[in-house]
């Protein structure tokens, strides 16, 4: 037998879905650009598909034409065909986007994308080399002759690049998007040993740009390769924006065990708020309640972005001293403040506060998520004589359709027997 709860919650849903869906295939034929090519995309997103997509593709506007190449990738429906004839469009931004895909989709007849070598736009001309970089490397030597008089400084580094990944990376003479795209080809074309042992070398001698993005690749590789480098790194490194990373990305793929306590105090104390609350977050995980009492100090704070490590570190441990900060939180102006409230609430199952978490559910101008996250309070705390809220808003038929799915699944738990209202 069928869930009714899930029956009600697919038919709403699809109605929705049809609404927004039927609506954005009329505006395919509006005559404003920016309208048309949102169509296409929203359309996109919901994998609806539109047989006459392809047509766009000769649209006066590059915007809509530009989000029809997208939409015809993005579906599978495009060939080399369709590519070369966008070899020849005004727009740079879609000849360079066809390179890209041309060679990406695997068409290998090279003769009708030589001629780009001389594209007037540099972008084109660079997305050409690095595609073939990334592509077709063993072709690039054919490539490099029909660059023959190149001037632009970029391209001719790339022509020149050497298999030296070392002198490219640590040489001021290259472009940071030139090494970028160095560092990801060597990643993906070696094995995991003869990627750590050079990026680990190359870690040591580089600026703090680089090691971060060489952290993210040495990130990539299994923890019995890459631990070593992550321990070391982690107890030596004295910038605290390099230790986050390192501590952020290391304890991804081998757990907290790498982290020290030292490491933990060092974020706290950050005055940098996205390392501070990681900081919070790592001493929560170790089960760690010696940062209780700071962390209710920092209640008081002005900073918002302050306030969500400590927040989640004392509702980790039940701290139930929250409760007095939630009136405050809720009369604050500040919507992550009101946010802060509802998860106190949430946690602590604060039943005393429903009223004030109905009417933020029912006011509109608040942000959706904010009213989702009250809907849900509602729902958890089983608060059965607020049902009349969710109720209301699937009878708005202007409310918000994503809302409208929450205030389901919300008032099929205060109330189902008022669904079939709301479903006719």
């Amino acid at each position: 037998m069928a869930n009714p709860i899930i029956e009600a919650y697919k038919i709403l849903q699809e109605k929705i879905r049809q609404d927004n869906m039927r609506l954005y295939l009329e505006l395919l034929d509006s005559r404003v650009s920016t309208v048309k090519a949102k169509s296409i995309q929203e359309l996109l997103k919901q994998k609806v598909e539109v047989t006459h997509i392809h047509e766009m593709l000769e649209d006066n506007s590059p915007d809509v034409r530009i989000s029809a190449l997208k939409y015809l990738e993005k579906m599978g429906r495009l060939d080399c065909e369709i590519l070369k004839e966008l070899f020849k469009d005004v727009s740079s931004t879609i000849r360079k986007e066809a390179v890209k895909l041309y060679l990406s989709l695997g068409c290998e007849n090279f003769e009708f994308i030589y001629p780009l070598a001389k594209d007037p736009d540099f972008k084109v001309r660079f997305q050409l080399i690095s595609s073939f970089i990334e592509f077709y490397p063993e072709d690039l030597d054919k490539l490099k002759e029909k660059f023959i008089g190149e001037t632009n400084p970029q391209i001719k580094i790339l022509l020149n690049i050497t298999e030296n990944i070392s002198e490219v990376v640590l040489s001021n003479n290259v472009p940071l998007n030139l090494k970028k795209l160095i560092l990801k080809r060597y990643f993906e074309s070696n094995d995991s040993i003869t990627v750590y042992n050079t990026f680990s070398n190359i870690y040591k001698e580089t600026d703090k740009t680089i090691k971060i993005i060489l952290i993210k690749y040495i990130s990539g590789l299994p923890c019995e390769i890459s631990k070593t480098f992550f321990t070391k790194n982690i107890e030596d490194e004295t910038d605290i924006e390099l230790l986050f990373e390192l501590v952020n990305r290391g304890k991804k793929i081998c757990g907290n065990d790498i982290i020290p306590d030292f490491a933990i105090e060092k974020f706290i104390d950050s005055e940098i708020a996205k390392i501070k609350n990681f900081g919070f977050k790592l001493a929560a995980e170790k089960d760690d309640m010696g940062y209780v009492d700071y962390a209710r100090e920092l209640l008081e704070v002005v900073e918002d972005e302050l306030l969500n490590g400590p927040v989640n570190y004392l509702l980790h441990f039940l701290d139930y001293t929250l409760l007095e900060k939630v009136p405050e939180f809720l009369e604050s102006v500040s919507v992550k403040r009101k946010n802060y409230a509802l998860q106190i609430i949430k946690k602590l199952k604060a039943e005393q506060f429903l009223m004030e978490v109905s009417k933020i559910a029912e006011n509109k101008k608040f942000p959706v998520n904010l009213r989702k996250n009250a809907l849900s309070i509602l729902k958890v705390l089983k608060a059965n004589s607020f049902w009349e809220t969710p109720f209301n808003i699937l009878k708005d038929e202007a409310e918000n359709g994503t809302l409208k799915l929450t205030a389901l699944t919300t008032l099929l738990k205060l109330n189902p027997e008022v669904m079939p209202n709301v479903l006719e």
